[in-house]
């Protein structure tokens, strides 16, 4: 029996071991992303981040978790968010969206590129304002240039 429990206490030892190796792996994949992470419970709870997403909502990830879109947000906002969260979960597939964001930290307005998993909810969000005010900018010709005849 001692042998048996020393092998088992080895085997949980070494399975720990093998699910915290694998989770630091994960958090550091989730950090090195440059677009923004989230991750929230399909009550709309955050459950995690990665640090590109901390300027948004203007809180670490450690003051994040258990909040909601409402503590974050403004009303608007959040039901904007709560809406969208809700309908991916109800389609049970990746729903890809744009959203305005207010940023927390520097109070900018920009726009994202969002998609949103049903696993509870998991957001990733690009910011594409530049890349649509350029696309704005672009002036496109109507017609083809007059032509003369000789």
């Amino acid at each position: 029996m001692a042998v048996t429990a020393a092998l088992l206490i080895v085997t949980v030892k070494r399975l720990v071991a093998g699910v915290a190796s694998r989770e630091a792996k994960l958090q550091t994949l989730i950090h090195a992303i440059p677009d923004l992470v989230w991750l929230k419970s399909s009550e709309g709870t955050y459950l995690g981040c990665n640090r590109a997403f901390e300027p948004l909502c203007g809180v670490c990830k450690a003051e994040l978790l258990g909040l909601t879109d409402g503590d974050l947000f403004s009303r608007e906002q959040a039901d904007f968010f709560r809406q969208k969260d809700q309908e991916a979960m109800a389609a049970g597939i990746t729903r890809e969206n744009e959203e305005w964001v207010t940023q927390a930290e520097t109070g900018s307005r920009i726009q994202l590129e969002v998609l949103k998993t049903p696993i509870g909810v998991l957001g990733i969000g690009r910011d594409i304002t530049e890349h649509r005010r350029l696309a704005a900018e672009r002036i496109w010709p109507t017609s083809c240039p007059a032509t003369t005849s000789a």
